[in-house]
């Protein structure tokens, strides 16, 4: 077991194959390693609470998203009224495709807010994308059921859910499969499971996304050179992504978003192959993702690395990696390009 505090106040850039942790700062020692089973451990600053997202605030102090925790159990707060997809048309057995249904159900809460509700147990197929734009003040409560992407459903730009441009909203208790195996994965297909394009103020609670011929979820920007569409105060919390084509979870862009006790296992398709991936893309306004936090989550049997920041394009600052673990990533732990970092106890097998 190493101790070390993590605080990198210049650049740093680090590759982790048991755990290096690099600081830059008065109160580091300097590169360290934990090799494997190892525990990082460190002392943080806390913050104070901040922006809501349904589940408490995000804090900020010493530039640490949740320092001092806003975050507890996940409860979502779903808003009234509350909408069946059934009343849109949405069969749920299957066999029956549900795009159209199920677009309509989206409209309708996109228009006026409110909760739409899935039937429990249910499974509905879909083969086009489903997208919710400029939404805002609703919510999704899966009660359980499953969004599933039909058999040879073409890959390009066919999200199974989508929200552009949202704000306040909250999906909860879904599970979206991809169904990879009867379709024909890309890497730069676009067809992730969930895609975040810009908007603020959302909540994903315990939703899980799996097998998807991209990413399970995809967070980015309507436009990577402003960081006014850059999605920003969003929590991911109790979710799970696992055996996703080429990412559990690309983050392109992104302002004080959390990660909280959700899972990214088994990514193995195509480059970069991890359970998670920042990586702002070429244009992008520096720095390309800020205030990001990870905390009790778990990184585990993915193909690449469990967590990775990849080009060059712009900087990742004031990143939190704590109470984590990593196990059985085949290229190692994690990479960390950041401007500022804290890597705080974090479990390595």
């Amino acid at each position: 077991m190493t101790a070390n505090r993590v605080l990198a106040a210049a650049a740093c850039v680090v590759q982790v194959a048991a755990l290096v942790a690099c600081g830059d700062s008065d109160e580091s020692a300097g590169p360290q390693t934990a090799g494997a089973g190892g525990t990082v451990t460190g002392t943080g600053q806390g913050g104070t609470a901040g922006s809501s997202t349904g589940v408490g605030g995000t804090g900020q102090g010493g530039g640490v998203v949740g320092g001092a925790g806003g975050v507890g159990q996940c409860v979502p707060q779903y808003p009234t009224p509350q909408i069946d997809v059934a009343s849109h048309g949405a069969v749920g057995d299957g066999v029956t495709d549900d795009t159209v249904a199920l677009q309509a159900a989206f409209e309708a809460i996109e228009a006026s807010g409110g909760t739409l509700a899935f039937e429990a147990g249910n499974t509905y197929l879909v083969s086009d994308l489903l997208e919710i734009v400029d939404g805002s003040g609703f919510g999704i409560r899966g009660n359980g059921a499953t969004l599933k992407v039909a058999d040879g459903t073409p890959t390009s730009n066919h999200c199974p859910m989508s929200f552009r441009n949202c704000s306040s909203f909250v999906v909860a208790d879904l599970t979206v499969d991809g169904n990879r195996d009867n379709r024909i994965p890309e890497e730069s297909g676009g067809a992730h499971n969930i895609r975040i394009r810009g908007g603020d103020d959302f909540l994903f609670c315990r939703v899980t996304s799996d097998n998807a011929t991209t990413d399970g979820f995809y967070v980015a920007p309507t436009d990577n050179a402003d960081v006014d569409t850059f999605p920003a105060d969003g929590v991911i919390q109790e979710c799970h992504a696992d055996h996703n084509f080429r990412q559990g979870m690309s983050i392109i862009n992104a302002r004080r978003l959390q990660v909280i006790d959700s899972s990214f296992t088994n990514t193995v398709g195509t480059s970069p192959q991890a359970g998670v991936d920042i990586e702002p893309n070429s244009g992008s306004a520096d720095p390309g993702a800020e205030h990001v936090l990870f905390r009790g989550c778990s990184f585990e049997g993915n193909e690449g690395y469990g967590l990775t920041m990849g080009g060059a394009a712009a900087t990742t600052d004031r990143l939190t990696v704590e109470g984590c673990t990593f196990r059985a990533n085949h290229h190692g732990a994690m990479t960390i390009r950041a401007g500022w970092a804290l890597v705080q106890n974090n479990i390595v097998e």
